[in-house]
């Protein structure tokens, strides 16, 4: 038999999401030792190691969960899985903004780690943190939401995020990618996304956070030996900032390493650098990292 702290370091699924998959779906079912700690079998243990594939590959746990080994078995050759409905998107959606309008925030927490539980690292990231983010955006715009409730909910998603991000393992090797924003740019919960993303995909990632000056990027990418530098702008910077600051990013930086930019601050920027690609959405993250998975050293070739 195997105790919840060790299942939770074979299988990468929090104890927390354990638990409510126990009371949710009915599995796993462990055992009970005499002090009332969960003990589960081998079998239940390979069932989990299965889900938690079929959970970073984008599956909702609701779907997997109650099926027998063997469908799990099979379904992890049917990759890529569909993707979410859209009316599953939308209703979650409905619910954050729901929230936020009507200052519920007190569960918040609990809430956002339901939902990771439910949805899984990368549903959970583009289904919840994103829409999340953008109706709190809305939402401070319209001044319907007080500066302590926009610093609650940001602080919360963080660590939730964080809590995701824990979950985000691969066995891929890929690249070694550090993530920042500029010395004028605060904002860094599209960091926190982008690296739960890249490392389900099997990035290396090397999260600065906000706030970065430009020579300290260029050391980290000598250190560390970087290949990709992923840097997120908000539409609080000017395109002239934006540009400005990629411009010269990539003439510090070897020519080898390539230059990442997303967020609101990039939209309709247009910018020609060798080795600088725009990320419009998150969903375009895995595609981008493609070409670079399984090679550990140098870019990829073309």
């Amino acid at each position: 038999m195997v105790e919840i702290g060790a299942a939770e370091q074979e299988t990468g699924l929090s104890k927390e999401t354990l638990r409510i998959w126990e009371l949710r779906y009915g599995f796993p079912k462990p055992e009970r030792g005499a002090s009332g700690r969960r003990d589960y079998s081998e079998g239940e243990i390979e069932k989990l190691r299965l889900l938690r594939r079929l959970i970073d590959q984008g599956h909702r746990p609701r779907n997997v969960v109650p099926q027998p080994i063997e469908a799990l078995q099979r379904l992890l050759l049917d990759f890529p899985p569909s993707p979410d409905n859209v009316g599953q998107q939308q209703s979650a959606k409905r619910e954050i903004l729901t929230r936020l309008l009507a200052h519920e925030l007190g569960e918040l927490g609990a809430w956002l780690e339901t939902a990771l539980a439910d949805y899984g690292p990368r549903g959970f990231i583009l289904n919840i943190a994103r829409p999340l983010c953008e109706q709190v955006g809305g939402a401070w715009a319209d001044q319907t939401l007080h500066v302590y409730e926009e610093h609650f909910v940001t602080e919360t998603l963080q660590s939730v995020l964080r809590q995701a991000i824990r979950l985000c393992q691969s066995p891929v090797v890929g690249p070694r990618v550090l993530l920042a924003t500029p010395p004028d740019e605060q904002h860094g919960l599209a960091l926190l996304m982008v690296q739960g993303l890249l490392e389900l995909d099997g990035a290396r990632c090397f999260l600065l956070g906000p706030q970065v000056p430009i020579g300290e990027i260029a050391l980290c990418v000598q250190a560390k030996n970087i290949e990709i530098v992923a840097m997120s702008f908000s539409a609080y910077l000017s395109k002239r900032t934006v540009s400005s600051f990629l411009i010269e990013l990539r003439k510090i930086l070897d020519p080898r390493v390539a230059i990442w930019a997303g967020g609101a601050g990039t939209l309709g920027l247009s910018l020609q650098l060798d080795g600088l690609k725009i990320i419009g959405e998150l969903e375009e993250v895995s595609m981008a990292l493609r070409p670079w998975l399984r090679i550990s050293v140098g870019p990829p070739s073309s």
